[in-house]
């Protein structure tokens, strides 16, 4: 690949501060191929994911190291015109190589000659290089300073990296000098292979890093994602797109710096958009209705886009190939992002959440108030695949647009279809979701399904299930939530069907309302007695009729 030059370094040379040529050859100046500057300074683009390595990984190459010197595999750079060397590849490496020499020298001080390491910036969390300054010792970090490194930690990594220090400290490999100058010897003579790109475009970077990993098999999700999205646009508004996703999602699912959630992960609601938005269509760009991809974004048949074939595992952004689509995509998602995090955090509809109801007639707040409840039941559940539902209905009826007064309600079905899927129907039926919202119809598609459900006999079995999953565990948040919903449905939700179409009626929009918002009620017991009113409950714990009160 033109612009790529590579070959291999130590660990001692790739870190300390002193310049470094590295040739194809072993101090053959004739063939140098690259050099690290003295003043050079390394940096973690915050498109890339944050520290992930844990307890396990650490301990197995502290241990390795404490046995003799490793090959540690691929370091990819971007080495700019400013000797800024940006890690394509490699940031985990880097940050916990640097963690364990930086904990050396805390621990033993002159006792030990570790190497003057160069600096690291971790964009997405520019805190981190004054902690390994200050060698994660608090007492020595003044209050503002804190508090700038808990604000700069955009991903919530600090508590995953501390404990990575803590458990390089009180690891017996270091317990004494010889043991850590032995482990130290062999880290220092660790060999990398180290790739460089001299460019201000990291484009040829990240497209090397996609090769060298076999698109992706011994990458994660994300990663190969992120490596194909910027390898074809790496501008700026899409690098701070991606960014501000990324944090955004973490806030929506809860991440915090003591505890993390995850309500709709962040590569699942990106496959949900592509899911909600790619098969509508465009003018001027290439049919994407025959797009088939799994949950890992690759190709499960073939696709054809004017003369150009995609084969089967191709990755859906390599078939797409529209820098504006996607850059649009980033852009939309954020909003959609935004809306969800307004309506989890709120008790009740923002002032924002209104005035996204366009219409000319003027959208009942009743209605409206019933939309945020509904909407913040389905993103607060834990079961994933319905949020589909409630994302095609922010994309379609939150679009900026004006909307008749029953495309807002279409928000009773979407609440109505994500219940009943997440209490009663099979996971495997999660294609059902996806194939509705592909489609423009989708709301009508809903409706019948929502029809033959409730009338057939599964629901009647699924009824006696419910009885046993959710009466044994009354204080759980979810199962409140499951049970208020049921109950909501059971007494309000009513669909029927006219010819060909299929409607969902409310039968008193105050009452569910006022319903929604008592929140010491979340009976389901009127929902799974039948109509002769009672019940045989039988289950591990009971073994009883239950009649229902009068």
């Amino acid at each position: 690949m033109a612009g790529i030059v590579g070959t291999i370094t130590n660990l001692s040379d790739f870190l300390s501060k002193t310049q470094v040529c590295l040739s194809v050859k072993p101090n053959d100046p004739q063939q140098q191929i690259i050099c690290l500057e003295a003043d050079r300074k390394y940096s973690i683009p915050a498109f890339q994911r944050e520290v992930r390595w844990d307890d396990n990984n650490l301990k197995m190459l502290l241990y390795d190291l404490s046995r003799s010197s490793k090959f540690l595999g691929n370091i990819i750079l971007t080495i700019k015109s400013d000797h800024t060397c940006e890690i394509i590849d490699g940031q985990q490496r880097t940050t916990v190589l640097m963690l364990i020499v930086s904990c050396i020298k805390k621990k033993f001080g002159t006792k030990i000659s570790t190497p003057d390491l160069c600096p690291l910036r971790n964009e997405g969390f520019t805190g981190f290089q004054t902690l390994l300054e200050k060698a994660f010792d608090q007492e020595a970090i003044t209050s503002d300073d804190w508090n700038a490194i808990l604000k700069s930690d955009d991903y919530h990594q600090l508590p995953r990296i501390q404990k990575l220090w803590n458990t390089i400290s009180s690891s017996e490999l270091l317990a004494d000098r010889h043991k850590a100058q032995g482990l130290l010897d062999n880290l220092c003579k660790s060999e990398f292979n180290i790739i460089a790109s001299y460019s201000n475009d990291v484009n040829t970077s990240i497209q090397y890093f996609l090769d060298v990993n076999l698109k992706g098999i011994r990458l994660d999700t994300e990663d190969i994602f992120k490596g194909y999205l910027f390898s074809q646009d790496s501008r700026e508004l899409t690098c701070s797109l991606w960014q501000k996703n990324k944090r955004d999602v973490l806030r929506l699912n809860g991440v915090t710096q003591s505890s993390e959630e995850k309500r709709y992960p962040l590569m699942k609601l990106y496959e949900h958009f592509f899911y909600c938005d790619l098969y509508l269509p465009r003018e001027g760009d290439c049919e994407y209705s025959t797009l088939k991809f799994g949950e890992n974004f690759c190709l499960t048949s073939g696709f054809e886009s004017g003369s150009t074939k995609y084969y089967e595992g191709s990755h859906l952004i390599e078939a797409i190939r529209d820098r504006d689509y996607l850059q649009n995509v980033l852009s939309r998602l954020n909003k959609c992002v935004e809306i969800m995090t307004d309506i989890i955090e709120s008790e009740g509809p923002s002032t924002p959440f209104k005035d996204k109801f366009i219409c000319a007639k003027k959208v009942d707040s009743i209605d409206i108030q019933n939309c945020h409840s509904m909407l913040k039941k389905i993103l607060m559940e834990k079961e994933v695949i319905p949020k589909i539902l409630a994302l095609k209905y922010i994309l379609t009826c939150f679009d900026g647009k004006p909307h008749a007064k029953e495309e807002y309600k279409s928000v009773y079905s979407v609440f109505c279809a994500a219940v009943l899927f997440t209490v009663f129907a099979n996971k495997k039926e999660s294609d059902t979701f996806y194939n509705f919202v592909r489609l423009e119809e989708w709301k009508s598609k809903i409706n019948k399904w929502l029809y033959d459900y409730i009338s057939s006999h599964a629901l009647t079995r699924g009824k006696v299930l419910a009885a046993y999953k959710y009466s044994e565990s009354d204080d759980d948040p979810i199962q409140q939530i499951r049970c208020k919903s049921l109950a909501a449905i059971s007494n309000f939700f009513k669909v029927t069907k006219n010819g060909d179409n299929y409607n969902m009626g409310i039968s008193n929009a105050a009452e569910l309302c006022k319903f929604f918002g008592d929140k010491t009620v979340y009976s389901l017991e009127h929902f799974i007695v039948g109509e002769c009113g009672t019940l045989h409950v039988k289950t591990a714990k009971y073994d009883f009729p239950y009649k229902y009160p009068p």
